[in-house]
């Protein structure tokens, strides 16, 4: 027969309509303490401190290396028995040099600070190096090479302060010719007469505009390639006639008087007309025809050889004709600019011999050639254009690099690599995941962890927005390493009272130091009561000083109520409970609630396992996509379950095709599903075959509305049910709190209030009472409408609530069990622990030390209605009200069957919260 040990065991009981239903209850927060080494923290950078390494590259001008070969380290600082936390460590690289181009060229030095070689950054008109990815910038890196031996020898190193362009080129466009109005060729020639035909004789045009003399009547000075004639009989005596000839140009315009028959009348132009018979000819009678110029258009004019154009604008020279006529005789332009950078001018264009004609136009040194002639038909129309554009000032190319000092050395760089000089936060992985930039190794072994610095060939590849798209790699700078180590303090429960009692034995207050600031949080809201916490350092349940061992710390120890491990792990809360609940029983008397902080993200995974459990794998092959639909077979060959789609909706995104990359991280495809076939087959919204693997494991994956991510929290809270257990939920989801602008671990908010029921009256409602410690602006977006908040309380969940005026508090102080009032509200829970505390305080110095006798049960009897005398008193607390509210000692016996014992039932009434104050108004 089991012999239990001497105790006072106070049992509950909850009726099924109860009437209605000290030892301070504090927190214990349980999780990791940390040290940290931060290369951003000034007072920790130090102690992160590797190496620092200059520039190699001997070994290989494609791929330069920063060591020799890949360099174990052992991490700085570590502290005695402490476990490096593989998911924080990073490793920094201080003025790191970002190798991101290496140009092996023929170089020269004029100067001891330039170097003149390739294109080294875009201009107008010149196009960079192609062994360049970028525009070299001032601040970069140059770095020299001799690789006259064949292997690289670094020769000097130094900044780019600057550039030399070339002197600067202008360019000038061949002239175009007519641009704008086109003077095509004409023969000459004269239309039929309309009259009297008399007028023309048989060779009219013999000499028409054949002598300088004859030009001043050419059309072409007014922009025609014709002129209309008009000859008018003004008088006829019978004998003579006068005779009036007008143009449409008025350029041959003339009038004779006292003309005989076949009299010649010769024009301005020498077109030489023969007075008919005057018979033919009265007065008043009108003549008509036109005649045509032979024309060709000049030749298209060019630049004289040698010609240069001294400007510094660019700009477009029109020269347009504004008298026309043939070149012999002289043609006029008028000169101007397109945005009147030159100074207008008029220009004549003459010449008499085949020969070209030198122009020169504008101030800046443009001369044209355009080819004279002797005969008129070759000139120009008024209106007539030709243009020249000149490019000027435009700089040569970029091949001279000034740099920041002077070597003073004669032997010229067979190679140049470029760099961008600053601090990175190096990768663990290339970026294309084929090699180790670095890693941790044995990172749990205090003996054996390493850092491995660099691949195997020393190289280290990173990717920066410096330098966009380019892989750079780092050929020098300061290594640090950045680790958070999880510390090996005493195996026990600890106590605070001070924030000095915090830094003292758990270090810096900071959210990455994880229980340092949760018991921060705890203590700001426990009202000067104790804080008590057990360090962590595996951050599984089972892992060497894990969760399981700090249960085992806990238990037995009464002032660890408030439980708050520091993790989501489902495997660990689940342990705490069974601790709760064995604890909390009546034969232990060690009452306790537990804290969790649920975080669901809102991308959710839906289902990874069958009914059975099982990993969801199917059949399908590449065969068994539809082109016509765009369906899938998921079990295209066997038909075997799982039938996975039995929860799938319209808009599910399906992951399969996982692989592990070099990199070592996981990769997968996402498909969202377009609509649902069957059981087996789904609509995927996706273009062609996705060629999913046969026998791949498939995950499904919804995007949750917030009503949605409401029914997720709540199914967690639900798999508790216990009045001992709260699942604490920001009204902003995963980590929904800020304190100093900075978001923090729900865990966090659930510590604060384990601190707050501390620094409270056991019998205290939570509900509405404000939280210390966070940001009350919050930026962060609350993810759950009013209707989800209604879910959230329904089902258990501890809602926390972040309001526009500041205010943070808890809507209200809910357990994961829905049973009745009793069961829901944390501060009757509490306050029956502490009552249930209390009476075993005050009965426990009877236990095993006087024997059952009436005297003695007696007694029991006494304090009983002392303590609780005293418990149904509310001094001091007339709000809150008295713990009891009522009590009856129904019966104190003795079984037949345990006559070690003295049995006490008591009915008692404790306070329940004002949830509701309802008021009608009458009127």
């Amino acid at each position: 027969m089991a012999s239990p040990k001497p105790a006072v065991i106070v049992r509950r009981e909850f009726e099924t309509t109860p009437d209605i239903v000290a030892q301070q209850l504090r927190a214990c927060i349980i999780g990791p303490s940390c040290q940290l080494v931060r290369y951003g923290t000034a007072s920790e950078k130090a102690t992160g401190f590797l190496a620092t390494y200059t520039t190699l590259g001997t070994d290989n001008i494609t791929n330069p290396n920063l060591l020799a070969a890949a360099v174990d380290y052992v991490i700085p600082g570590v502290a005695d028995g402490a476990v490096i936390d593989s998911s924080y460590a990073k490793l920094f690289i201080e003025d790191a040099y970002l190798n991101y181009a290496t140009v092996t060229a023929t170089f020269t030095r004029p100067e001891d600070n330039t170097v003149v070689g390739p294109v080294w950054k875009a201009s107008t008109g010149f196009a960079r190096s192609g062994a360049i990815p970028q525009d070299v910038a001032v601040g970069d890196i140059i770095t020299f090479y001799d690789n006259a031996s064949g292997t690289l020898t670094k020769t000097h190193e130094t900044t780019v302060t600057g550039f030399i362009a070339a002197a600067p080129v202008n360019s000038i466009n061949a002239p175009v010719d007519a641009l704008l109005v086109s003077s095509g060729a004409t023969t000459e020639g004269i239309s039929a007469a309309v009259g009297v035909a008399g007028w023309i004789a048989a060779t009219p045009l013999a000499a028409y505009l054949d002598t300088d003399a004859n030009q001043v009547a050419d059309p072409r000075r007014v922009g025609k390639k014709t002129t209309a004639y008009t000859v008018t009989v003004t008088r006829n005596t019978g004998s003579v006639v006068d005779v009036s000839v007008t143009t449409d140009t008025g350029l041959d315009n003339a009038s004779f008087s006292n003309q005989a028959a076949a009299a010649t009348l010769t024009l301005p132009s020498g077109l030489a007309l023969t007075v008919p018979a005057l018979n033919l000819i009265a007065a008043g009678s009108v003549t008509t025809f036109t005649v045509t110029v032979g024309h060709s258009q000049a030749a298209t004019a060019t630049l004289k050889s040698g010609t240069t154009y001294s400007g510094t604008q660019s700009t477009v020279y029109s020269l347009t004709c504004t008298d026309g006529g043939a070149i012999k005789s002289g043609v006029k332009f008028r000169v101007t600019t397109n945005n009147s950078y030159d100074a207008p001018q008029n220009i004549t264009v003459q010449g008499a011999t085949a020969t070209a004609i030198d122009v020169a136009i504008g101030s800046y040194g443009i001369v044209l050639n355009i080819t004279g002639s002797t005969t008129y038909p070759s000139g120009f129309l008024k209106g007539d254009v030709i243009q020249v554009v000149v490019n000027a000032g435009a700089s040569g190319a970029i091949t001279t690099i000034v740099f920041a000092d002077s070597t003073a050395k004669s032997v010229e760089p067979d190679v140049v690599r470029l760099s961008k000089k600053k601090t990175v936060d190096v990768p663990a992985f290339y970026p294309d995941g084929s090699a180790l930039n670095w890693r941790l190794k044995n990172a749990e072994d205090p003996v054996l962890r390493r850092l491995e610095v660099g691949s195997a060939a020393g190289t280290i590849v990173v990717r920066d927005a410096s330098v966009p798209n380019v892989d750079c790699y780092v050929i020098a700078g300061k290594a640090y390493v950045q680790y958070r180590a999880f510390k090996a303090l005493p195996r026990e429960v600890g106590s605070v009272n001070t924030l000095s009692d915090i830094t003292t034995q758990l270090g810096v207050v900071d959210p990455d130091n994880l229980l340092a600031y949760a018991v921060y949080k705890a203590w700001t809201n426990a009202n000067g009561a104790t804080v008590h916490f057990i360090p962590t350092i595996s951050q599984t349940l089972n892992g060497t000083r894990g969760f399981a061992d700090a249960l085992a710390v806990a238990k037995g120890v009464r002032n660890c109520y408030s439980l708050v491990p520091l993790t989501t792990n489902s495997e660990i809360w689940n342990a705490f409970v069974g601790h709760v609940n064995q604890q909390s029983a009546a034969e232990v008397g060690n009452f306790r609630i537990l804290w969790i902080a649920p975080e669901i993200e809102s991308h959710f995974r839906l289902q990874s396992t069958d009914s059975a459990g099982q990993m969801l794998t199917g059949s399908t092959n590449t065969t068994s996509y539809n082109s016509s639909t765009g369906s899938i077979d998921f079990n295209a060959t066997t038909g075997l379950s799982p039938k996975f789609v039995e929860n799938l909706q319209v808009g599910d995104l399906i992951r399969t095709n996982f692989n592990i990359a070099d990199n070592g991280t996981e990769t997968f495809a996402e498909y969202r599903v377009k609509a649902i076939v069957d059981n087996d087959t789904v609509v995927l919204a996706v273009a062609s075959n996705p060629f999913i693997v046969a026998n791949s494991r498939f995950e499904v994956f919804r995007d949750l509305t917030s009503n949605a991510l409401a029914k997720e929290y709540v199914k967690i809270s639900g798999g508790f049910s216990s009045e001992r257990v709260f699942a604490v939920v920001p009204d902003r989801g995963i980590s929904g709190m800020k304190s100093g602008g900075v978001s923090v671990k729900n865990w966090n908010v659930a510590a604060a209030f384990a601190g707050l029921r501390s620094g409270s009256r056991p019998q205290q409602p939570l509900s509405n009472v404000e939280l210390l410690g966070f940001d009350g602006s919050n930026t962060n977006l609350v993810a759950f409408d009013e209707d989800d908040m209604s879910v959230l309380r329904d089902g258990g969940v501890w809602v926390v609530r972040n309001t526009e005026d500041g205010k943070i508090y808890a809507e209200r102080q809910l357990s994961t069990s829905t049973i009745d009032l009793f069961r829901k509200e944390q501060s009757v829970t509490s306050n029956v622990d502490s009552i249930s505390f209390t009476l075993g305080d005050a009965l426990r110095d009877l236990v095993g030390r006087v024997n059952i006798t009436d005297r003695n049960t007696g007694l029991v009897r006494s304090r009983i209605v002392s303590i609780f005398g005293e418990l149904s008193s509310d001094a001091g607390s007339a709000t809150v009200g008295p713990q009891l509210t009522s009590y009856t000692i129904n019966s104190i016996t003795v079984p037949e069957t345990a006559q070690d014992t003295v049995k006490v039932s008591i009915s008692i009434g404790v306070p329940l919260p004002m949830n509701t104050i309802d008021i009608t108004l009458v009127i």
